[in-house]
């Protein structure tokens, strides 16, 4: 092939690319307004439509910004079904006049969890960006996504599981004492 049919194929495959991403950024976008609750927009806050969306940017050769947010936004839909499982369980005990506790360790760790996805600094975050230069305009962009994210996917079980880590460490401090 000469320069010319080479040139012609990376400028279509940056166009698809930078479609692929662009429509992927206004899914997103839309599905954090507060109020849309239109069948996308509510698709994309499931785990299911995380995953499906994030499934088409990871077939690209880039890691793009919208990809790094779904990744977070996939972890706190996971974590918040964690945190909700953990809520119900102690209010339906709760409700059948029955105690149901959970130990401050598994507390602790799931607000761990959460703080670590808030400061982009989980498990799965370090993996998929392992071999990348660290980007502190991108770092604080993501951040400051999962801190806004956070508050919109799961602010009732962020609250529940801030509100037990700080009662619990509370009890330990006066046990201790």
């Amino acid at each position: 092939a000469n320069t010319k049919d080479s040139i012609t194929i990376l400028s279509s495959n940056c166009y698809s690319y930078n479609h692929i991403i662009g429509n992927a950024a206004a899914r997103l976008q839309s599905s954090i307004v507060a109020g849309n609750d239109d069948a996308q927009a509510l698709f994309l806050r499931s785990k299911d439509g995380v995953s499906s969306t994030l499934a088409e940017l990871m077939r690209l050769p880039v890691l793009s910004v919208v990809e790094e947010k779904l990744l977070i936004r996939e972890e706190l839909v996971e974590w918040n079904e964690v945190a909700h499982q953990m809520m119900m369980v102690v209010a339906s005990a709760a409700k059948n006049n029955a105690i149901k506790k959970f130990t401050f360790s598994e507390i602790e760790a799931l607000h761990a969890k959460l703080l670590a996805i808030l400061d982009v600094k989980s498990d799965r975050r370090a993996k998929v960006c392992l071999k990348l230069k660290p980007n502190k305009f991108i770092e604080d962009q993501i951040r400051a996504f999962a801190v806004a994210d956070e508050a919109f996917i799961c602010p009732v079980a962020g609250a529940w599981v801030r509100d037990q880590c700080r009662r619990g460490s509370e009890w330990m401090v006066k046990y201790r004492s």
